[in-house]
This record gives structure tokens, C-alpha cells and sequence, in this order.
């Protein structure tokens, strides 16, 4: 596994794509940004399927995500928002890679992470989350669509090259 996630970093080390003015750069999962994370996404998958959360507030789609708090890693944040969005009990997650989005000149980076759900409960955060779907593909009507696309593909072609027996 670790030769695999290995050669998936080499792959997408420095991968870059401009959309809608955003440049959204992947680096290796170790990375360390200089100006920190601010946030963390999950690609999470159960049962053949990928996980989105319906965002209450934003009134659209996503992926479980969640901005990294003070005293708290992105590790500690991905687990965090993982059973908080999606219910999840048992699971699987590890971080893929660092990605950086350039905004107008400002810079946010977050790490990228990939989980398998094994079992669900119920969603804790309803404040937030209204509603779970699961699917094959990204939603129409996602939030931050250039972003979410971009990260979606990656979490995509990482799964595929993982040969994942949900």
C-alpha cells in the first residue's frame, strides 16, 4: 500500500489545473503548506458508492469537509467531519494528497483524504447536514464547483488505481 500511494503522489506530485480563476496545485500528502491548512475534504465511499452531504446553509452539495480548528491536525479534522456529516461508525480513511487553491492572489491549502465506510448511524451534525446521498458521480449542484471537480477527479483516479473491493 505504501509503494502504491507512493507512486500515486509521484503521479500527481505538482499536478495543476486553472478553472475560473482558481489554480488548484496537489502535492504530495506530507506536505507541509507554509501558511498551514485550513481545510479538509474527504472522499468517502460506502458501499460501491461515493458519500455527498447536502450543506443546509449553502443550500447545495459536497463532500464531507470541514475547516481544520484551532489546536487540531487535518487528520484529527477529516475523522472529525467524517462522523459528523455522514454518520460513519466504522471506517476506513487515509490522507492522498496536500492541495493548495489560489484564489485572486490568496492561497488556502487542505488535505485531500480517502475513506471507506464500513457501517452508518446517524448524521450528528443536522444543524448542517440535511440529508446523505450516494452516487457514482459528483452532484449538478455541488458547492464550489471548479474545486470540488478538480478534487474529485483526483480522489477518482486514486480509487481506480487503489482496485478497491467495497
Amino acid at each position: 500500500m505504501a509503494v502504491l500511494k507512493r507512486v500515486i503522489t509521484i503521479l500527481y506530485s505538482f499536478f495543476k489545473r486553472k478553472r475560473m480563476n482558481e489554480e488548484v496545485l496537489f502535492s504530495s500528502n506530507d506536505d507541509q503548506p507554509p501558511h498551514g491548512f485550513t481545510y479538509a475534504i474527504i472522499g468517502a465511499r460506502y458501499l460501491g458508492k461515493w458519500v455527498f452531504v447536502y450543506h443546509n446553509r449553502r443550500g447545495n452539495w459536497g463532500m464531507p469537509a470541514g475547516h481544520v480548528e484551532a489546536g487540531e491536525t487535518p487528520d484529527e479534522t477529516a475523522e472529525r467531519e467524517l462522523v459528523e456529516e455522514t454518520g460513519a461508525v466504522s471506517y476506513i480513511i487515509e490522507p492522498v494528497a496536500t492541495y493548495t487553491v489560489i484564489r485572486d492572489g490568496a492561497a488556502g491549502s487542505g488535505r485531500l483524504y480517502y475513506a471507506i465506510i464500513r457501517e452508518l448511524g446517524e448524521i450528528i451534525d443536522r444543524e448542517e447536514i440535511g440529508s446523505i446521498q450516494f452516487a457514482d458521480q459528483l452532484p449538478e449542484d455541488v458547492a464550489f464547483p471548479g474545486v470540488h471537480r478538480l478534487l474529485f477527479n483526483f480522489l477518482e483516479s486514486y480509487h481506480l488505481k487503489r482496485g478497491d473491493k467495497e
